[in-house]
């Protein structure tokens, strides 16, 4: 999770979408809150995410070989406690590197259940499951036997949920068997972009 404090009243303001942001609201005193320094937290971890993004190789190493301690740790064990606690130990530490080492990518990705989108080509309007969204693009699955356009096509994209109405330009960057689309947006006005920042912070687990 990325966060940023503020400068008024000291609190963690707490997003995976602050770095699509340049300033942010504090919900506790109302202030305007410039998104400049961000960490990454996970757990009892924080870290400024510059710092990790410089060292980034460096913990990837590491997590290869919390990796490699997990493996000999399962093999060693034979149902004590002390091996039991220490695995799960390692297992907390793994979940929580990951969860950070993921705070260094460009786009956030989130992955709601149940969404559905509107998908139009060639003037033929459908609806589809939406598999991922970001600040970039989207992956959608179209529903058996609707037309599935090849790559580099030009589609357009509607949702209207939790409030949101956007509507969205894009070109096919992928296709999968199954009708799995992966989609990048046009580049869009600050207005639509705010926009759909606002919506995928709406779907966050």
């Amino acid at each position: 999770m990325l966060k940023v404090e503020c400068p008024e009243c000291k609190q963690w303001l707490h997003s995976n979408m602050l770095l699509e942001k340049k300033e942010t609201t504090c919900p506790t005193c109302n202030v305007k809150v410039d998104v400049d320094e961000l960490y990454i937290s996970a757990g009892p971890y924080s870290i400024s995410r510059e710092v990790l993004r410089k060292h980034f190789f460096k913990y990837k190493r590491l997590l290869n070989e919390a990796f490699k301690e997990l493996e000999e740790l399962k093999s060693e064990s034979s149902g004590s406690k002390p091996y039991k606690v220490t695995e799960d130990n390692v297992v907390t530490f793994i979940d929580n590197l990951k969860e950070m080492l993921e705070g260094c990518r460009e786009g956030y990705r989130v992955f709601p259940e149940n969404q559905k989108v509107a998908f139009i080509f060639e003037d033929k309007r459908h609806e589809c499951e939406l598999g991922n969204v970001s600040i970039t693009g989207i992956c959608i699955k179209l529903a058996p036997g609707v037309e599935v356009p090849g790559k580099g096509t030009d589609v357009t994209l509607e949702i209207k949920s939790n409030g949101f109405d956007l509507v969205l330009q894009g070109k096919t960057v992928w296709v999968r068997e199954g009708g799995a689309l992966g989609i990048r947006f046009e580049e869009f006005d600050d207005e639509l972009k705010t926009a759909l920042v606002g919506f995928i912070e709406s779907i966050e687990d």
